[in-house]
């Protein structure tokens, strides 16, 4: 790709010493960065004399990296060399890494046009030494490829209903859900801006589609600027969303993540999601109400036909003491076994020895934790017991 061709018919070759003629620059603004990250190349052509046309050079050819010239602007102006001042041009260009890896920006040759003693035009070319740079994965974003790196980044996601007065924010206000019909479209423009970025780099957008919604996904608009360095890339993004079937439709709330080179940190942001009623049955609240329901009927059956009864604890119990407490532990159960659907009213009921005996028997058997056994304990017991008869 040739740049800035400029033909100046005039131009010979002329005794003139070239080395003094042009002096030429090549730096980088970053040699570290991310995949994905802007590199700025920085070109200076600077000459004793002055220029009479615009200089001229290839982009080089950079092996798995995008190599682009957002902005054909030229600066013009003049430069302190050694202690004199030349008349100068600066050139810039990008480079964006597609992945890891040590990248090498070959040499490159520039063609300048200059003045010669007479004034008269000369064309004089220089070669100049390449550049290295290396780009590296952030530990933070894994294994992820092709993800945007900006330390800037604005998003603006607007929602309308198509042939429709009403807009989503009237319905948000009012109501969490919005009520449509089968045949309605939603259309969506989701707009990402991001400084330090082209427009090729910046990556498309996964949206989530219901089963019962089609999507229709328009060109997307790609937009660079760059202006003295400073440099930002929009990318807007038009969606339909037809309803085609009555149904419950949750939209949108996608997640955006980006690299920020600045920061040193993942950024992320999720992005407000719709919530459509386009009628028919909402199974998934139907399903929800019925599976709490059958939790709290599994909880009734296990507290009311697996409660184990006094008798069974004092069975499993005896096994566990034994000397004269254990008479006096089967005497204390004969009496809680005309209640046992109450056998903590019981046990505060009761005071004196029987109480005492009552406590350290639960303790030997449950630690500190309660004077009687939750229900997970009991139906632990409940099993051991059984197995015992």
């Amino acid at each position: 790709m040739l740049l800035f061709v400029s033909n100046v018919a005039l131009a010979a070759e002329t005794p003139i010493d070239k080395e003094k003629a042009l002096v030429v620059k090549l730096s980088v603004d970053n040699s570290k960065v991310a995949p994905g990250q802007q590199v700025n190349v920085n070109l200076l052509i600077a000459t004793p004399s002055y220029f009479v046309d615009s200089a001229e050079f290839n982009l080089p050819v950079v092996d798995n990296a995008l190599v682009v010239n957002e902005s054909t602007y030229r600066a013009s102006g003049s430069t302190m060399i050694d202690g004199k001042r030349y008349s100068s041009q600066r050139w810039s260009f990008q480079i964006y890494p597609n992945q890891p890896g040590v990248y090498s920006i070959p040499p490159m040759r520039v063609t300048a046009f200059v003045a010669d003693d007479e004034g008269k035009p000369v064309a004089v070319t220089k070669k100049i030494q390449g550049v290295v740079l290396v780009a590296m994965q952030p530990s933070a974003m894994g294994n992820s490829k092709h993800y945007l790196v900006s330390n800037d980044v604005k998003i603006s996601d607007d929602w309308s209903i198509s042939n429709s007065d009403i807009k989503f924010n009237d319905y948000d206000s009012t109501n969490n859900k919005i009520q449509l019909g089968a045949g309605d479209i939603i259309e969506r423009t989701l707009q990402i801006k991001a400084s330090k970025t082209s427009r090729l780099t910046i990556p498309s957008t996964q949206f989530i589609v219901p089963e019962g919604v089609s999507l229709m996904l328009s060109e997307p608009e790609l937009e660079s600027h760059y202006n003295r360095g400073n440099s930002y890339a929009t990318i807007s993004q038009h969606i339909s969303y037809s309803i085609d079937e009555p149904g419950q439709y949750n939209l949108g709330g996608e997640t955006i993540t980006w690299w920020d080179p600045v920061k040193k940190i993942i950024q992320q942001q999720l992005l407000v999601g719709k919530q459509i009623d386009a009628g028919g049955i909402p199974w998934q609240s139907i399903w929800l109400i019925v599976a709490g329901a059958m939790l709290v009927v599994i909880i009734l059956f296990l507290y009311k036909y697996w409660q184990p009864t006094l008798y069974s604890y004092k069975q499993h119990l005896l096994t566990m003491l034994n000397g004269s407490r254990a008479k006096q532990i089967s005497l204390y159960y004969q009496k809680l076994d005309s209640n046992a659907k109450q056998p903590q009213a019981q046990l505060c009921a009761l005071n004196g020895k029987p109480f005492e005996t009552a406590n350290e028997m639960l303790k030997a058997l449950y630690g500190n934790v309660k004077p009687w056994p939750n229900l997970s304990r009991r139906i632990r017991l409940y099993c051991q017991c059984s197995k015992r008869k």
